[in-house]
């Protein structure tokens, strides 16, 4: 990976972060199909990117962060359960995920256009739920994390699951979307810590710019991409970009 390819990737994480469309799924097509990385490589700088877009949340949602800290309301222990139901179900998968896409050779381009379609399908059915602002429940903490730590696999969207979850449990799209968020701050500081262990390009001058790169990006779009995923239905291009993959992986 160049210093162009860097700057690309890290715009396209930073960017297609805050949308359901799951930017590690687009990433890994991207650092494949066209810049010729291998998948398992591709996997863990997507995964690595997540850090730089983190950081831009975190600025976000700053004072959402200090006040679960400094209150450890429901949202806190929400968190913290939620974290924990990620991990039982991520700690495995990162562990075989690589070596399982790396065997399954160009079959893997099929298998990410799938979940991508499986994403498409979960977020197309939950917009159709009705929402409420709803009491927060250590059950639908279990339920968000599980569907968190499922995402670790390229192509099922981390917020497209958790937010479609958290519909389906009759939460209202704001605070769906709030809570989506919050969650995704331990989870990435982990996987990312993770990723960065696999690859040697993580740490790499060309590898760090992508990281800046998705921060600067991240933090110039959050607002106005959180406001149109909140809007706009992204599971037709879910479905797209899924059949894309397929194509791609059938040639």
């Amino acid at each position: 990976m160049d210093f162009l390819q860097a700057f690309v990737v890290g715009t396209v994480q930073g960017i297609t972060e805050w949308l359901p469309i799951s930017s590690e799924g687009i990433n890994s097509i991207l650092l494949t199909q066209i810049y010729g990385t291998t998948l398992a490589e591709a996997i863990l700088i997507s995964i690595w990117l997540h850090i730089g877009t983190l950081f831009a949340a975190l600025i976000y949602l700053r004072k959402d962060v200090i006040h679960v800290l400094k209150t450890r309301d429901q949202t806190f222990w929400f968190l913290v359960v939620a974290t924990i139901a990620s991990l039982i179900v991520a700690a495995p998968l990162m562990l075989i995920t690589t070596d399982f896409f790396l065997l399954a050779g160009k079959n893997a381009m099929i298998l990410i256009g799938i979940l991508l379609i499986i994403t498409g399908l979960m977020q197309w059915k939950a917009k159709k739920q009705k929402s409420e602002n709803k009491k927060i429940t250590y059950k639908d903490a279990i339920i968000a994390g599980i569907a968190q730590g499922l995402a670790i696999l390229p192509g099922l969207s981390r917020s497209g699951l958790t937010i479609s979850v958290l519909l389906f449990r009759r939460y209202h799209p704001t605070q769906s979307i709030k809570l989506s968020f919050l969650m995704s701050i331990p989870a990435i500081i982990i996987a990312g810590a993770w990723a960065s262990t696999k690859t040697a390009a993580t740490f790499s001058s060309e590898g760090l710019a992508a990281l800046a790169a998705s921060f600067i990006f991240g933090l110039i779009t959050i607002a106005a991409l959180l406001k149109l995923a909140e809007r706009i239905n992204f599971s037709y291009f879910c479905f797209l970009i899924g059949v894309i993959a397929i194509i791609a992986g059938l040639v």
